[in-house]
Formats: structure tokens, C-alpha cells, sequence
């Protein structure tokens, strides 16, 4: 890394993908450059050619990930013998009748400064990688960074298999590498203030949670927009292992993970496939706190509600707008009041409206671009175990929807698999896919 600037590349050129290209080239996102990219369409290899950085560097243009990887790992091994040669230039042994033990010195030397050569190569084609691609092949291209000691950030969902996203984690941990999640809604601002009550414990203890969202109306021409949208084989699922991803991130960053859940799924309900375009989801946490979850993509009205009781105050968000409701503590009054129902409660209101503004990717793809720069984690909006949580959620609501039976978290991750090879052999079996 140059000049505290985290070269970057891309892959996946996608409407998510094409905006993060043009924010960072055009200089959005401070210390970090767009070195790379993958471009697989040539509809597409225009727009790429005109990607140029705002100190005037264009854009390498690669044709597949395969080819993008296996250039970089080239120039470590070019850089890595280079950096060995100039040691051994340094060292200007002298010549004495002794030089195989001298070489082998070298050699040893060599090989027990390898990764120090490694870290202070200083021509690298990228050190970072953003994965904007279709579900099924994240752990691939995450696999084959952390393999190079390459940060990833990655798109939700962070995987279409639970298992995919365990093994995602471990590489990351085992590679010390920085992984981060594409969960920029935890920087909407009405989201960083109920974080803030709650952590501050303004709301006392947590009971009751109700959330609805139909907020992503998502019509026939989008499912076919993709051979891979809307199945079990492209996707791993339909709307809550695509748009319900940042709804579950939300959830849990607020609340937590639950440890039992159980879901009904009326699967297919305005689309011929067999997917999910609306699911509800009764959570239940040892705390006592119940939760209900409900999605849906399908509803000709745009709502985004969720209610949060506790037991000093009520949240009530209603798409930018969060009424808070404070109160006495409600366990001490039922226990100690010698009235029949609310007769000596106190409340006091507060409304905040938030206006609507761009999404922000820019602050998150900075925010990554520090964790990367001063390898640490605590910089990124979300970590990559953020994503298998969100991914537990869907897999815990999918499998309980399918069995219809409670399920326990965390969900076994070979369980699982066999739920989703069954559902992709059903799903080709009887042709229910959107692109059908």
C-alpha cells in the first residue's frame, strides 16, 4: 500500500458493482484507487475503458476473475525474487572456498523471510478486493484472495450456504486478512440513533419487537433480469436471501441473535417459482423478548414499520419518521402501583424526522479502505461474521418454513445443505424458476 491510498479491485460490473467503480474513481471515497476491474460482457468493455482515477491512472481491465488473480499472483512472485536478489546484492558476500554453505545460508535465509518479502512488495496490482457478484460464487473469489493476502469486502448476502459463509470466515481469520460486509443501512441515521438508545439502556429491557417491510415491490421483469435471480439453484432462495439481507443485518445488529425462530413461508405466493416473495418469522430470545419479522415483495404499498417496546419506552418508526415514548418503568409500576390498569403512568413524546439522503456506500467503502490501511477491523461499518449471521437467520427461517417445525440457532450447516440440494433438485424437477 502507496501513500496511504488501498488499491483496489472489483469484480462483478453489475448496477452495485458499476456504482462503486464510479464512486471511487471519481474520487468519492479518499484513500482508496480502483486499480483492477473484471469485465466478462463486452456491452460493458466501453464503459470500463473509460474508468480513469482522479490522478489520471486508468483502470486494468481483466476479462475473468480467474485471470485477475493469476496476474497478481505472478507479480508476488516476481516481486517476491526480486526483493530476495536486492538482500542479496546488500549482503555482498565475500568469496571463500566455503560458498555451498554460504548459498545454502542464502537459501535459508530466503526462505525464512518470505512473507517479510511478501509484505514489502510495493507493486502490487491490487491490495483489496470488492466481490459484486451473483451469491453463488462469493466464497470462490473470497477463497482465492485470502489465499493471495488480499482484504474482501464482500455484497450481501455474504453467501447462498451457511457453510460457504463458515468457511469464508475461517480463511479470513486464518489468512489475517480484513473481511467486511456490504451493510451500509447501519449508517442510516435513524438506525445509528435506536442503536445509540439502546446500548445506553434508554429503553430498559427489550420485550417486544414487530417489524414490517415492503419497501422492495420487486415485479416479474426483475426476476428474469438474471438467470440466476429467484431459485434456489442461482440465488440459495428469493426475497429473504436477497433484499431481506439488510433487513436481517438490521435486526441483529439492534437486537441480536435470537436462539429460536420459527417461520411460515407461502412460498411463490405472487410469482409461479418457488422461492419466497413473503415470509414472517417469530423469533425468541433467552431474554425473554419476542420478535416478529415480516417481508415481503409483493404488496402494491410501500411500508417500513418496526416497534420496539421496552420497559421505560416505546420506538415507533414509520419509514424516516421515529416517534419515542417514554414512560415510568413499567415492571416496577405493575408490580407496586395500587391501581387497576395506567391511571398514575407518566409519558412524554418525541418525534424525529430524518430526511431522506443518498445511500451511503461512499462512508462504508471508507471505512473499509481504513480497517484495510491500519488492519483493523474495528474501522468497518460490519465485519464478515456480521454476514453468516444474517445468512443464519434466512437458513434458520427456511428450514423451519420447509419442516415447519421451531429451530434452534445456530442451524447445523450440513443440515442445511441437504434442505437446499433437496429444494434444487424439486425446483428442477418441476421447472418453477423464474426463468422458466
Amino acid at each position: 500500500m502507496q501513500n496511504n491510498i488501498l488499491k483496489t479491485a472489483l469484480i462483478g460490473v453489475g448496477n452495485m458493482g458499476r456504482k462503486y467503480a464510479e464512486m471511487i474513481t471519481a474520487g468519492e471515497v479518499p484513500h482508496m484507487k480502483l486499480t483492477a476491474v473484471v469485465i466478462r460482457r463486452d456491452e460493458l468493455m466501453e464503459w470500463g475503458k473509460s474508468l480513469v482515477n482522479t490522478d489520471g491512472e486508468k483502470v486494468k481491465i481483466f476479462r475473468s476473475a480467474e485471470e485477475l488473480f493469476a496476474a497478481e499472483a505472478e507479480n508476488i512472485n516476481v516481486n517476491i525474487i526480486g526483493n530476495y536478489i536486492q538482500k542479496l546484492n546488500d549482503k555482498k558476500p565475500e568469496k571463500s572456498s566455503d560458498n555451498c554453505k554460504g548459498n545454502e545460508e542464502n537459501t535459508n535465509d530466503y526462505k525464512n523471510n518470505k512473507e517479510d518479502n511478501y509484505k514489502i512488495h510495493t507493486t502490487s496490482l491490487f491490495d483489496a478486493v470488492i466481490i459484486a457478484t451473483p451469491h453463488k460464487t462469493h466464497k470462490e473469489l473470497a477463497l482465492k484472495a485470502f489465499a493471495l493476502k488480499k482484504d474482501v469486502l464482500c455484497d450481501k448476502p455474504a453467501a447462498a450456504d451457511i457453510g460457504e459463509a463458515l468457511e469464508m470466515n475461517e480463511a479470513a481469520s486464518k489468512s489475517n486478512r480484513i473481511y467486511g460486509m456490504v451493510f451500509h443501512q447501519r449508517l442510516y441515521p435513524k438506525y445509528v440513533k435506536i442503536k445509540e438508545m439502546i446500548d445506553n439502556n434508554e429503553l430498559g429491557e427489550l420485550v417486544r419487537v414487530n417489524l414490517i417491510n415492503s419497501r422492495y415491490l420487486r415485479t416479474t421483469h426483475y426476476h428474469k433480469s438474471g438467470s440466476w435471480r429467484s431459485s434456489f439453484a442461482g440465488e440459495g432462495g428469493g426475497a429473504l436471501i436477497n433484499q431481506g439481507q439488510h433487513i436481517l443485518d438490521i435486526f441483529q445488529y439492534l437486537f441480536g441473535m435470537p436462539q429460536r425462530l420459527f417461520a411460515v413461508i407461502p412460498f411463490g405466493k405472487y410469482n409461479p417459482f418457488a422461492v419466497d416473495d413473503e415470509d414472517t418469522i417469530v423469533m425468541e430470545y433467552d431474554t425473554g423478548m419476542t420478535a416478529s419479522f415480516i417481508l415481503t415483495t409483493g404488496e402494491a404499498c410501500c411500508e417500513e414499520r418496526m416497534e420496539i417496546i421496552g420497559t421505560k419506552a416505546r420506538l415507533l418508526l414509520e419509514d424516516n419518521t421515529l416517534s419515542i415514548t417514554r414512560f415510568d418503568d413499567i415492571e416496577k409500576y405493575i408490580k407496586t402501583e395500587d391501581v387497576n390498569s395506567r391511571e398514575h403512568l407518566h409519558f412524554t413524546e418525541e418525534k424525529i424526522m430524518y430526511e431522506k439522503s443518498a445511500e451511503p456506500y461512499t462512508q462504508l467503502l471508507e471505512k473499509f479502505a481504513q480497517a484495510a490501511l491500519k488492519h483493523d477491523e474495528g474501522c468497518l461499518v460490519a465485519k464478515g461474521v456480521e454476514g453468516l449471521h444474517s445468512l443464519m437467520l434466512c437458513a434458520g427461517a427456511y428450514y423451519s418454513a420447509c419442516k415447519g417445525i421451531r429451530v434452534d440457532l445456530p442451524l447445523d450447516a450440513v443440515r442445511y445443505k441437504e434442505l437446499m440440494d433437496n429444494l434444487i433438485e424439486d425446483e428442477k424437477m418441476y421447472g418453477c424458476t423464474a426463468t422458466d
